[in-house]
């Protein structure tokens, strides 16, 4: 029985969240039982679920008073999840609109023959050495949130630059690399259709790869195909030797090789070009932080004091505001008559979606730019029937992996280390685990 574990085992005590069809949970329920394993179920029917956040998301899209009107140049209504076309589009407006800040190219080019977007920012006045920052969402075709929580810190980073000092200052002092969308192949794909098995969909879309199963003593073997590699499992540190599968079934397949994957590749052949001294990748589903190494349990770079001391730093910070907003009382308001209806925002400049002019400059070669890809998915087939319902089985046993919800966890690595960091939620508390 191949289980689509949401959560990993990892350790004695700990739980376990695995996604069962229907047909296999009575069998999978009673094999619990017969171990003493206590479980509950966390959601009764995944795909109800997927269509009734479609139906909210696509009510949603058409309200105006989502759109951000903060920022009246660039339209983007950052309350909504977007196709990979949508942040094209958006990533060259900001690089029109701000050109003294922005810059856009690809860094590769995906099996399915997507450009690979990455933004960079900074103050292209102010010269000299700068340090850079890598950060990149959406590595995990599923986890939407991750690609949203990275627009959102290039919406901050180039709209505020002439509002906020804290963030004129990050601009001005680093240069920042970021690629909201790194796996846009199998962000595409769970677009497309309210299949759990679609839309839940995590690896890359590597061509398929086929390995022969034995069926019994006296049967032929049978052939099984599988698609996809996980990319955050393709990279060269310690490659295939902790918490990844040979299996190309498996949510967890490493690929062939260590940077096999044309994503896995582009990232690696930057980073090697340029001087990067933070890297950030978000993930979803796991309220943690972690910290280098990634690895092994218990195993920690050289600067884990001065994380620590950061992460003190910010839970004080989020406490002191935390109790500054319990705080403030409320006063009522008594409204005699009816209100006025509120006039409607001002309509934005619309920039024309014209391909940007790369120029060259001192510490990199600007290639050509991103070019729109259109939303639909035009290669390989796309299954749309309707799947058997799917639960969500909570396994009181040992967690590790990540899956779409609405929360965002930071991998972060200094040196050569990983590190992991979630949006706190507000019963937040920290740990350091190994993945």
């Amino acid at each position: 029985m191949i289980l689509d574990f949401w959560k990993s085992p990892s350790e004695a005590g700990k739980e376990v969240h695995v996604m069962i069809s229907d047909e296999k949970t009575p069998k999978f329920l009673q094999e619990l039982d017969d171990h003493s394993i206590a479980h509950s179920v966390m959601i009764d029917d995944v795909q109800k679920v997927i269509v009734e956040q479609k139906e909210k998301r696509d009510k949603l899209r058409k309200q105006v008073r989502l759109h951000d009107w903060r920022e009246q140049k660039v339209q983007f209504n950052l309350a909504q999840y977007h196709s990979f076309a949508d942040v094209i589009n958006y990533l060259n407006s900001l690089a029109i609109t701000y050109p003294e800040l922005v810059s856009v190219q690809p860094i590769g080019t995906t099996h399915e023959g997507r450009q690979i977007p990455l933004i960079k920012i900074t103050n292209k006045r102010n010269g000299g050495t700068k340090r850079g920052i890598w950060v990149d969402g959406g590595i995990h075709a599923r986890e939407w949130v991750s690609p949203s929580t990275v627009l959102y810190f290039i919406h901050q980073l180039v709209t505020q630059y002439d509002k906020d000092a804290q963030i004129r200052q990050f601009v001005d002092q680093l240069e920042w690399y970021i690629v909201p969308l790194l796996n846009p192949d199998g962000y595409e794909y769970s677009r497309s259709s309210n299949d759990p098995e679609i839309r839940l969909w995590r690896k890359n879309r590597s061509p398929p790869k086929c390995i022969q199963q034995a069926t019994g003593l006296f049967q032929p073997p049978t052939t099984t195909c599988c698609q996809g590699v996980d990319l955050n499992r393709n990279f060269d540190w310690f490659f295939g030797q902790v918490g990844s599968s040979t299996d190309p079934c498996s949510e967890i397949y490493q690929g062939a090789y260590a940077f096999s994957e044309p994503e896995t590749a582009a990232v690696r052949d930057f980073v090697q070009r340029h001087r990067i001294s933070t890297f950030l990748t978000f993930h979803s589903y796991s309220q943690i932080l972690m910290y280098p190494f990634g690895h092994q349990v218990r195993t920690y770079s050289n600067d884990l004091n001065d994380l620590s001391q950061k992460k003190k730093e910010l839970e004080k910070k989020k406490k002191s505001k935390s109790n500054s907003k319990s705080s403030k009382k409320l006063k009522p308001t008594v409204t005699r008559k009816p209100l006025a209806p509120p006039l409607p925002p001002p309509q934005p400049k619309i920039v024309p979606q014209v391909p940007i002019q790369s120029k060259s400059t001192t510490d990199e070669t600007m290639t050509p730019p991103i070019q729109q890809i259109p939303t639909s998915h035009e290669t390989g087939s796309v299954v749309t029937s309707p799947a058997p319902s799917e639960e969500v089985i909570r396994v009181e046993e040992a967690p590790r992996e990540e899956v779409p919800r609405e929360e965002v966890t930071v991998l972060c690595t200094y040196g050569n280390g990983w590190t992991k960091k979630s949006k706190p939620p507000r019963d937040f508390t920290f740990s350091i685990e190994s993945e």
